[in-house]
């Protein structure tokens, strides 16, 4: 079926697509002078403008349950800003971050109006990702690596979606993974599959050299999930492919088998009462104490608080977990909302793949069924990493209800018709 209203976001389309290109390669790094500039920014808000003169969809996006929950995310956050322990933090938090993926999330479900143009934003974030990963594995060929406290060799200070945190870098590419290998099945031509299968590989040996545990779980749970509903019938094949990976792992470097096996042992440090462990006990009693929530991005100062009372000294930690980050500073009523969030996403996932299955369209099943992995993936590696208000999983939740609303409407076109 042709795609609908093709041309009524043109412009603030290019503009998404240009801050997209920005906030996730970051080439301030190579180009200093880009900075000064501020492209994403300007980007960002020139489509702000233009959608509010392009989209007949304002109304539409309004009524949308993902969007109230984030802008209800948003109040939230606002609204604990003067009872925050550090209240400065919190508002820089939310004006130099949060407040811009909510805009970003708006933009995408308001621009991605078409098949097309939903394709075009999912290729633009797996290149994107790949480039990143084309730059860490370049750093690791050329020696520019750190030696982590058990040995690990990593590659750090590459910068994606506003961050170096080499976590943070892997889960954002280990969830571009499964959108690579949506093109990969669906492209026409051994030249078109090999430029994603090749593009895939570079990514997964940057997660490999990021040394991150988060992201290789993300990467593993992201792969299984994806060919467990590709070869849902088809379960030799899937063995296959399970024994393929299982072949492989003997070629992956010592110190990476070893990173990643350390998830399971429970007598890591991580699992410690000095490691992450302690740190979730800690944020738990929080969450009990004061379960209004101690403010957005303030999660770090009262581990310390809790540290001092038990006699601790040392770094001040991070959540190393989502739903416990967004628990701690924004509360019961903040982690029901973020829960609700990504529920959202799948409940709309569920709804794409049954309009895809009465449609009898296979490409856009394989879509759904991509960007179901990268959800999972970042719902299971969120566990271990404190990625509750990265970009991540706003930018894909934003144009999994952006495919739903347009498979709604081709939907009401054919029964129209019909």
């Amino acid at each position: 079926m042709a795609d609908l209203n093709a041309s009524k976001t043109k412009v603030t389309f290019w503009l998404l697509a240009l801050a997209l290109v920005f906030i996730y390669v970051r080439p301030y790094e190579l180009i200093p002078i880009l900075e000064k500039l501020k492209v994403a920014k300007i980007a960002l808000l020139a489509a702000l403008f233009f959608s509010f003169i392009e989209s007949y969809k304002r109304g539409v996006v309004l009524k949308e349950r993902g969007f109230r929950l984030l802008f209800y995310l948003q109040l939230l956050a606002v609204v604990l800003m003067p009872f925050a322990i550090w209240t400065g933090k919190a508002m820089d938090f939310w004006l130099e971050s949060y407040v811009k993926i909510f805009a970003l999330f708006y933009l995408i479900v308001v621009a991605l109006e078409d098949g097309r143009k939903v394709d075009t934003v999912l290729r633009l974030i797996f290149v994107c990702c790949a480039l990143v990963a084309g730059r860490v594995v370049l750093a690791f060929l050329t020696g520019n690596i750190i030696y982590d406290y058990d040995g690990t060799r990593r590659v750090m200070g590459i910068s994606i979606l506003s961050s170096t945190d080499p976590n943070d870098m892997a889960l954002a590419i280990a969830m571009s993974l499964p959108i690579g290998m949506y093109f990969f099945y669906t492209v026409k031509g051994l030249l078109a599959k090999s430029f994603y299968l090749g593009l895939a590989l570079i990514c997964i040996a940057a997660i490999l050299y990021s040394g991150s545990r988060g992201g290789y779980l993300g990467l593993l749970t992201g792969a299984t999930v994806f060919f467990f509903m590709v070869y849902r019938t088809k379960k030799l094949r899937l063995a296959g492919f399970a024994l393929l990976g299982l072949m492989a792992l003997p070629f992956v470097p010592g110190d990476y088998q070893a990173r990643f096996t350390s998830i399971f042992d429970s007598e890591n440090y991580v699992y410690s009462e000095a490691g992450r462990l302690g740190i979730w006990k800690r944020g738990l009693s929080t969450v009990i104490r004061e379960p209004q929530g101690v403010g957005i991005s303030n999660f770090a100062l009262t581990e310390g608080e809790r540290k001092k009372e038990k006699g601790y000294q040392g770094k001040w930690h991070v959540a190393h977990n989502s739903y416990l980050q967004v628990a701690v500073e924004l509360g019961v009523a903040g982690f029901i909302l973020y829960s609700l969030f990504l529920y959202t996403g799948f409940k709309e996932l569920g709804r794409i793949i049954r309009m895809s299955d009465e449609a009898g369209d296979a490409r856009r099943r394989f879509c759904a069924t991509a960007l179901t992995a990268s959800l999972v993936a970042f719902c299971i590696s969120s566990f271990f990493l404190s990625q509750a208000y990265y970009w991540n999983h706003y930018i894909f939740i934003g144009v999994i209800i952006a495919l739903k609303n347009v498979m709604t409407a081709e939907k009401t076109a054919r029964e129209a018709i019909a």
